[in-house]
């Protein structure tokens, strides 16, 4: 029971405190409050030895704690603080030991009296779980940093995988500098306006794996380091596991980012008409990440839906990938600027919205691309197509991308082009291609 050197009412207090209590009625709390058990502790003494039972949720009362795996401090309590809750959850030991660092007083609640407590609220309960959820997953980031010194006789195999990777990060620089010439020559090529949408799209996507890459190259440097001082064969083994991990991560990003820049360069490609078979659904995708990041580099503020509907039935087919990734991405981009533009003019509860699907329809396949932006006039609808027509201000189009992507579909491919509007409401743009081994 709760002792009287401590009012009840200042532990009822500390435990309203606490985040995973936030939402419990005070009905609960006072409860709580009379099932504490006070004990006090010394300066450096041990208040937790790691591996024992976690029959125990702790309080701080009066003091500060630390929570450790020997020298390794993970963290630091103070009073109203919560420590060793998990054991709310199981009765598994204890992972870490905690230690007072100053003279402490904690209230302990035991697990059995937590549940007679909590038993009839399921709502109370549900809302601790899921703050501890959310705790424990912190907590995980916070471990699973903290190695231990290797041995010296991995360092030549480290010493090479880790030079592999360093060539890997140098190719890959190299590949993302390619980026600014390759630029030139789609705006010489085809001066369609959504190529800025495609360079600073491809320049976003591209940045994630070198990320990952460059920072997995920094903890295989440090697993040279500790590989080299360890001693003990366990710890050697759990960090060359880990070592091979990192390498397996890094290698899935190179790929990533060579699969980009082989999709840019693909798109560059001047004088090509040759077919080849190619997922519609994966093409699509990549392309509506592709144009919205382009127009987020212009318009950082600029939010957007965005829905994917791909058809799992729809087979690959022979297409000319350079052309037809050109005509998604200048639909797309014009689907962009018309939300933005609906947006921009403060329309109340407007919420802009860009939709991509795909379907398989008797031997046929359409990707439908619909967004509830400005919408086209009745009467401007016929010309949409013509060369060097828009309806966008001077110096932000170029009038070819419709033309030149209505060739590519109905005399490049033997598909159909079709476009359904509504000023105000939105656009629809529906383009069929004959599915072909």
């Amino acid at each position: 029971m709760n002792q009287p050197n401590v009012p009840l009412e200042k532990c009822y207090r500390l435990l309203k405190q606490v985040d995973i209590f936030h939402h419990v009625p005070s009905a609960v709390l006072e409860d709580l409050a009379k099932k504490m058990i006070l004990a006090s502790y010394a300066q450096d003494s041990l208040i937790i030895l790691k591996g024992e039972p976690g029959n125990s949720m702790y309080l701080v009362i009066e003091g500060k704690v630390k929570i450790h795996d020997e020298e390794h401090n993970v963290a630091e309590m103070g009073t109203g603080m919560l420590f060793g809750e998990m054991s709310i959850l199981d009765w598994e030991p204890r992972s870490m030991s905690v230690t007072a660092l100053l003279p402490t007083t904690v209230g302990i609640i035991h697990q059995t009296d937590f549940y007679q407590v909590v038993k009839d609220h399921p709502d109370t309960m549900k809302d601790i779980v899921k703050v501890l959820s959310s705790r424990l997953r912190n907590q995980n980031s916070t471990l699973i940093a903290q190695l231990r010194s290797r041995h010296q006789e991995l360092e030549k195999l480290v010493d090479e995988k880790t030079r592999d990777l360093q060539i890997k990060n140098r190719e890959l620089t190299e590949l993302l500098q390619q980026l600014t010439s390759t630029q030139e020559r789609l705006v010489t090529q085809e001066k369609l306006a959504s190529l800025g949408h495609l360079t600073a799209g491809i320049a976003h996507e591209i940045q994630n794996p070198l990320n990952f890459v460059n920072n997995f190259s920094e903890l295989c440097l440090e697993l040279i380091r500790e590989l080299s001082e360890e001693k003990n064969d366990d710890e050697r083994k759990a960090l060359l596991s880990n070592l091979a991990n990192t390498v397996n991560k890094i290698h899935k990003h190179g790929k990533r980012a060579d699969s980009i820049v082989r999709n840019m360069m693909l798109h560059s490609r001047t004088g090509s008409s040759e077919k080849t078979i190619a997922d519609l659904n994966k093409l699509s995708e990549e392309y509506l990440h592709l144009a919205f990041h382009g127009i987020r580099a212009k318009d950082p503020l600029f939010q957007c839906q965005l829905e994917f509907s791909p058809d799992p039935d729809l087979p690959p087919t022979a297409i000319v990938q350079q052309d037809i990734s050109r005509v998604i991405l200048n639909l797309l981009s014009n689907a962009f600027y018309a939300v933005n533009k609906r947006k921009k003019s403060g329309e109340a509860g407007f919420q802009a919205t860009v939709r991509l699907a795909t379907r398989y329809k008797n031997g046929w396949a359409e990707i439908r691309i619909e967004d509830n932006g400005t919408g086209i006039p009745a009467n401007l609808l016929e010309k949409i197509f013509q060369p060097f027509f828009t309806t966008k201000p001077t110096g932000e189009g170029t009038g070819l991308g419709l033309s030149l992507s209505f060739d590519i579909i109905t005399k490049g491919h033997g598909g159909t082009f079709n476009v359904e509007s509504a000023e105000g409401k939105g656009t629809t743009f529906i383009i069929t291609l004959p599915i072909t081994p």
